[in-house]
């Protein structure tokens, strides 16, 4: 009877784990807690559980500076951001390839400002992204993804014109 018993709470264990939130899920709810405090909370604690998946750490990084949007102090939120940059070293380092934890860091450093001295890894996250722009398939990146992915890249005008061509053609913009 013990037996089953454990079994059953251990059942009940993963249903409740992060490996519940799929990448589409995940993507959809990050957007959301850049502007909704109570949802990067949520969303930060279901990532945090899940840290041996280098995508769901990148998120967790991303999350860790979403927080520092959110604080009011500022010793928080140049925490928080030292914290996110930690995180999203750990993460490249498991994925150097995935254009998706390249990404995520990409966008924060490019809103971190400057003077901080914490968007050091722009041009290096840009030709990461660029050169595997064709792989996206392998990260599990839809066409829909990937058109955002590209469509912030020019944006932030870090791209060649050859770059530019390159990404708009692969993401069918």
């Amino acid at each position: 009877m013990s037996n089953v018993l454990i079994c059953f709470i251990m059942v009940i264990g993963l249903f409740q784990s992060s490996n519940l939130i799929n990448l589409s899920e995940l993507r959809t709810r990050y957007k959301k807690a850049v502007e909704d405090e109570d949802e990067a909370d949520a969303l930060f604690k279901i990532v945090s559980s899940n840290e041996s998946d280098a995508v769901f750490l990148a998120y967790k990084a991303g999350l860790e500076s979403i927080k520092a949007k959110h604080a009011f102090n500022p010793a928080k939120k140049i925490s928080h951001v030292s914290t996110s940059m930690k995180t999203f070293e750990k993460a490249v380092a498991k994925d150097p390839e995935n254009i998706e934890i390249r990404y995520l860091r990409f966008v924060i450093q490019y809103h971190v400002p400057s003077f901080m001295g914490y968007s050091k890894n722009l041009d290096e996250d840009k030709s990461v992204i660029v050169k595997n722009f064709d792989k996206a398939e392998q990260y599990k990146i839809d066409l829909k993804y990937l058109q955002e992915i590209a469509g912030f890249m020019i944006y932030s005008k870090k791209l060649t014109e050859a770059e530019t061509i390159k990404i708009k053609a692969l993401a069918k913009l």
